[in-house]
């Protein structure tokens, strides 16, 4: 009983990986990618997951409005793979406020260094449209205060027919 309830504890405190249904998997409520397009990047995850299977897990949180539903905090590329793959996707499910959930899927993108100068941008105004504060903004993207004040420039001076 007592095993039962340590291992409780670590899944209610999100340090226990588990495989989800990538089907009960919804996005983020901020998209932080311009293009879902399967690049080379995404065609070289997914043979590396078909060969060695998934190495590294997504975050997700219980989804706020559906119940037995999860909504992806990063990780969304390995959610598709999987979907696409037909296998589960494997996960820790942690129960985050909004905007415990930004920081983390823009500390975790900025650390991989795989989303473009302008679809940070483009981040970044969305959680400005959201509401949220230049300093959550700035956690999330892990830039300084001059920094994020040039990005927020740019969606005003070039029109979004050009950005899209």
């Amino acid at each position: 009983i007592d095993e039962l309830a340590r291992q409780a504890s670590k899944l209610a405190e999100g340090e226990t990986v588990i495989e989800i249904d990538p089907d009960l998997v919804d996005r983020s409520f901020v998209p932080d990618r311009m293009s879902v397009d399967e690049d080379d990047a995404y065609h070289e995850l997914l043979e590396a997951v078909r060969e060695r299977g998934q190495d590294t897990p997504i975050l997700v949180r219980p989804h706020p409005s559906a119940e037995g539903r999860y909504m992806a905090v990063f990780g969304h590329r390995r959610v598709r793979v999987a979907k696409q793959l037909g296998r589960p996707v494997r996960a820790v499910v942690k129960t985050l406020a909004d905007i415990d959930h930004v920081v983390a899927q823009g500390q975790e993108n900025s650390a991989r260094a795989n989303l473009t100068f302008i679809e940070r941008v483009m981040f970044a105004q969305q959680l400005g449209g959201l509401g949220f504060s230049r300093e959550t903004i700035q956690s999330a993207l892990s830039v300084d205060y001059q920094t994020l004040s040039k990005m927020l420039t740019i969606p005003k001076a070039i029109p979004a027919v050009i950005i899209d």
